[in-house]
């Protein structure tokens, strides 16, 4: 099968790396993001202070550790939009630790998704596993809002560390809470790296890019 492969295309260096540890040749693996779309959404300076995460609420996504973190942090509103197999088990983690800063919001979509992005003051990915690339982070960056997350996968090829979001030790919710804190406390290096982040996603994720970058990979597999 892989013999038959004239080119891979992958979406991040790290599963380019990933392609070529499981012995595809290196120069048979071209990296090229995922487009996103950002036209149609206007960035937002809304800030009602809450942090919000949005995905799966399934182990790999770390939102055990969230919470964990969330209990140190009584005092920063947290807002969880999303379904899996871990709902109820947040719903009793919550109960058990008496969590009233923690909002579950279920599975959300249109327009009140759009809310829930456009109000935040920052998202935050926590995943405990190689994320290849997560649509939250420019689906986050089109709406202007910065974005913490672990340094797993392809995150840290879509995120720049103190310029449109910040990182944390996976898995280790003392560390997430305190980058939290430093995000949540202020507000104006938000805005700039909401702004930075707006930037980033139109630059690196601009669909007539995409496809620019897309016919060069074919008219290269088409040359050789």
């Amino acid at each position: 099968f892989f013999n038959a492969v004239a080119r891979f295309v992958s979406v991040s260096e790290f599963v380019r790396k990933k392609y070529i540890e499981a012995g595809i040749p290196a120069d048979r693996i071209s990296a090229l993001h995922n487009l996103f779309d950002a036209s149609s959404i206007a960035p937002s300076t809304e800030d009602e202070g809450y942090v919000l995460f949005m995905g799966r609420l399934s182990p790999e996504k770390g939102v055990m550790t969230l919470l964990e973190a969330a209990r140190m942090l009584s005092d920063i509103p947290f807002r969880i939009a999303g379904d899996g197999p871990l709902f109820e088990h947040a719903c009793k983690f919550m109960s058990e630790h008496s969590l009233k800063n923690v909002s579950l919001e279920g599975h959300v979509e249109g327009e009140r998704k759009r809310k829930l992005l456009a109000r935040a003051r920052f998202i935050v990915v926590p995943s405990e596993w190689n994320e290849p690339f997560p649509t939250v982070v420019p689906e986050a960056y089109a709406y202007g809002k910065p974005v913490l997350a672990s340094r797993m996968g392809g995150l840290p090829e879509m995120i720049e560390g103190g310029k449109t979001g910040d990182f944390f030790v996976s898995r280790h919710p003392q560390d997430l809470a305190e980058a939290i804190r430093r995000m949540f406390d202020d507000r104006a290096r938000m805005r700039e790296w909401g702004r930075n982040g707006r930037l980033w996603v139109e630059s690196h994720c601009d669909p007539a890019a995409w496809e620019i970058s897309m016919r060069k990979i074919l008219d290269d597999v088409m040359r050789s």
